[in-house]
């Protein structure tokens, strides 16, 4: 069994013991959006998390929560800014108008994003306070990336912490493994079939005769090819945490 590397169940001892061997927090991003009828909304995250987890049990280091909430939700969000997001709301029994312009109430669409960037700036300041030298922001989510990124060069700059954000596409990219991702298709829906396939259920897919808000090669999706795509991406992120110490 491997050891447990989620840092909320730890205990003091064993979270200096192992920041001491490997100081390098993982961080997942996600969001909570339609990612097809098969797939649980929660995706992205889960994704990213599970991730990460395979990742630290081979070469060390912690895994923080998934940062779940905050992000700006009027930009890139499968139930306002699809094509099918009509129709995805209408699955959902959300009301049209509880999505109208300024339903998040946090003033104006920079605003939104500002904040959001206040929140992973604080998160990275948090990372650094608690002992650990490099830290990735793993993202599931593949428009958070931009957040992530400029909070990369921020902390890089100012904290003295060397940080990587971007999604498992960018980061197999980044080894040679270009062209990968997309949203509730072949791709994520294998990866979730590989981290958890009781949470995925192709025959809904296959019943409602339509692909709304998630590619047609979803039904092509299978544990095994879960299972390839996850160990490569799992390799690449245990070198991309290792170049980070060594920084």
């Amino acid at each position: 069994m491997a050891d447990e590397v989620r840092y909320e169940y730890l205990r003091p001892a064993q979270i200096v013991e192992r920041r001491s061997t490997f100081p390098l927090a993982f961080v997942p991003l996600g969001t909570l959006e339609w990612h097809g009828p098969q797939n649980p909304v929660g995706l992205d995250g889960l994704k990213a998390h599970a991730l990460c987890v395979r990742a630290a049990e081979k070469c060390g280091g912690l895994v923080f929560p998934v940062v779940w909430y905050g992000e700006h939700r009027e930009s890139h969000l499968m139930e306002i800014n699809a094509g099918s997001g009509a129709a995805i709301r209408e699955r959902m029994g959300f009301a049209n108008e509880d999505f109208a312009l300024g339903y998040m109430g946090g003033g104006t669409i920079f605003t939104q994003a500002e904040d959001y960037l206040r929140l992973l700036w604080k998160i990275a300041s948090q990372v650094k306070s608690l002992g650990f030298r490099a830290l990735i922001f793993f993202n599931g989510h593949y428009p958070l990336t931009h957040y992530g990124r400029f909070v990369e060069h921020l902390a890089r700059r100012h904290l003295s912490l060397p940080i990587w954000a971007g999604h498992e596409g960018e980061l197999l990219a980044e080894v040679g493994n270009p062209g990968h991702g997309d949203h509730g298709g072949k791709w994520e829906t294998s990866l979730m079939m590989s981290i958890d396939a009781a949470r995925v259920d192709l025959e809904s897919l296959r019943a409602s005769g339509e692909f709304v808000g998630c590619g047609a090669d979803a039904l092509e999706s299978s544990v095994d090819q879960g299972d390839i795509w996850t160990r490569e991406i799992t390799n690449a992120l245990i070198a991309k945490a290792n170049s980070l110490l060594d920084t």
